[in-house]
């Protein structure tokens, strides 16, 4: 049978098609790309056995999460002077390029964790110790 590959953010049948396989007699394996355009989060995939003559249509939705890793860059100066208040800047961003936005980050500089923040719009933020 042909299995159809979809992906949804609800049960709903249907959303975008990303693939296609066909059922063995082990069941049916299938390599998906998801699209570029998508936002991490909780989805849905949804396989559709494509019904015959002999079996009826059937779906199957399991949960899924979409994720990506990530990358913190960080930026300020090499050493400070004790009571000398000196900023640090940072980004952090997918293995995508895309930026993460309103994301709390917490940076350990010397043991010692700094509050944490929120990157802003553009996965930038500043940290002054």
């Amino acid at each position: 049978m042909q299995v159809e590959i979809y992906v949804n953010e609800t049960k709903e049948h249907g959303g975008d098609k990303i693939g296609t396989a066909m059922t063995t007699s082990d069941g049916y394996e299938a390599e998906v790309t998801l699209p570029a355009n998508m936002n991490l989060g909780d989805y849905q995939l949804l396989a559709r056995a494509v019904g015959t003559d002999d079996y009826n249509e059937s779906w199957s939705a399991p949960d899924i999460t979409v994720f990506s890793g990530s990358g913190l860059e960080l930026t300020g100066p090499a050493e400070i002077t004790v009571d000398i208040e000196a900023t640090f800047r940072g980004s952090l961003s997918e293995d995508t390029g895309r930026v993460v936005a309103d994301r709390e980050v917490t940076v350990t500089i010397d043991g010692i964790a700094a509050p944490s923040i929120m990157t802003d719009s553009s996965g930038q933020f500043a940290l002054s110790r």
